[in-house]
C-alpha cells in the first residue's frame, strides 16, 4: 500500500507540538501515523516561517487522522487554524470551518491520487494561495 505525504502549517507555533502528539496518539485503534516536525523556508519577501508537520501515512490513515480533526480543534482553547494541501488542493481549516471542510477532505482523500485530480476545487475552506498556504512550497527535504 503507498503512502502519501501531506504537510500541515499550524497558524499558532505554541500549538504545532500538541498537533503533532494528537495524530501520532492511535484514535480508535488505528495505527499511529509517522508526523516529523520540519521548518519551512520563508515564502519570497518574508523574514521567517512557521514549521511545519509532515504527515506520511496511507490514504486509509490519512482519512482516520482527518476524521480526528474536530476532535482536536474542540480541545484546544486558542483559535487554531491548519493549512494544508492535499492532492493537490489548498485547504484551511479551523474550529468555525471544521464541519463543512471534513467531508470535502474525506471526498478528496477517497478519490483518485494526484494524478487524477478530483472535484472538490473551489471548496477549500479558505484562500491558499498558488504556492501553497503557509510556505508549504518552501519546505526543505
Amino acid at each position: 500500500m503507498p503512502f502519501e505525504e501531506v504537510i500541515l502549517a499550524v497558524s499558532d507555533e505554541a500549538q504545532i507540538a500538541a498537533l503533532r502528539q494528537w495524530l501520532t496518539q492511535p484514535h480508535d485503534g488505528d495505527a499511529a501515523l509517522t508526523v516529523v516536525r520540519k521548518p519551512a523556508r520563508p515564502a519570497e519577501g518574508e523574514l521567517g516561517a512557521l514549521d511545519v508537520l509532515v504527515v506520511l501515512a496511507s490514504s486509509t490513515g490519512l482519512v482516520a487522522a482527518v476524521k480526528t480533526l474536530p476532535e482536536f480543534f474542540r480541545s484546544r482553547r486558542a483559535t487554531v487554524r491548519i493549512e494544508t494541501v492535499i492532492r493537490g488542493q489548498a485547504f484551511i481549516i479551523d474550529a468555525t470551518n471544521v464541519d463543512d471542510v471534513l467531508p470535502i477532505l474525506l471526498r478528496v482523500l477517497d478519490g483518485p491520487d494526484a494524478s487524477g485530480a478530483s472535484g472538490a476545487s473551489g471548496a477549500s475552506g479558505g484562500p491558499g494561495g498558488s504556492g501553497g498556504p503557509g510556505g508549504l512550497d518552501g519546505l526543505d527535504g
